[in-house]
């Protein structure tokens, strides 16, 4: 990503008569709690009338440290680089120089842990619904079930370092269809799950023309 801000900076120089040359450059500079503070350093050389630099032909040198602060709204910014583009300044007869620059930020936001899992659910309930528009369903005179596989990639409570999870590297989502509402708390009993989780879980999927159900993360008690 990136953000520019244009900037301003007035330098006061005294006796001044001329300009010799004008440099500027990015500081320094410090990221915290969400806010990128630092400094940038306008120098350079003009020409004064005061007798005192009269043996180095009327130069002298100049500083301005000039601040700046710059709040980003999300977490987990990362900087990755700060320039000064298109920097250009005109004289204040006798007074200064006025100086126009853009502030360049090239940054990134690093998803936190939960961005990161509320994708993977997202991916999971879309990979879901494509796998089950594929599927034929035949309810007869008992309830239709089939079983989808989630690899362990997919699975938010897996642990690459739990040895559980490496023996049995798969999660099965059990998926069970019925012919009308009834049906419901009768397969809640049959599988010992909760009707009211059941239907907070299935809120998320899209039902289509097929009524079901779908138990996350199913095992053998409830097969």
């Amino acid at each position: 990503m990136n953000l520019k801000v244009e900037s301003n900076a007035f330098t006061i120089l005294t006796e001044m008569i001329g300009i010799s040359n004008v440099n500027i450059e990015l500081y320094d500079y410090l990221l915290e709690n969400q806010t990128l503070k630092g400094n940038i350093r306008i120098s350079g050389e003009y020409y004064t009338n005061n007798l005192e630099y009269e043996e180095n032909n009327g130069l002298k040198e100049f500083e301005n440290i000039i601040p700046y602060e710059i709040v980003f709204t999300k977490e987990h910014t990362n900087i990755n680089s700060i320039e000064i583009k298109d920097f250009e300044y005109y004289e204040v007869a006798g007074r200064g120089i006025e100086a126009n620059f853009i502030i360049d930020v090239d940054y990134d936001i690093e998803e936190s842990r939960q961005e990161k899992n509320e994708l993977i659910k997202e991916e999971i309930t879309k990979e879901i619904d494509e796998l089950l528009t594929e599927k034929i369903e035949t309810v007869e005179d008992n309830f239709f079930e089939e079983e989808v596989i989630i690899t362990e990639e997919r699975n938010l409570g897996s642990n690459i370092n739990d040895t559980k999870n490496k023996k049995d590297p798969k999660v099965i989502i059990k998926v069970i269809y019925y012919k009308n509402d009834e049906n419901i708390k009768e397969l809640c009993n049959k599988h010992n799950i909760s009707y009211d989780l059941v239907l907070k879980e299935n809120q998320k999927y899209s039902f289509q023309n097929n009524p079901r159900i779908i138990v996350s993360e199913c095992n053998e008690h409830c097969r």
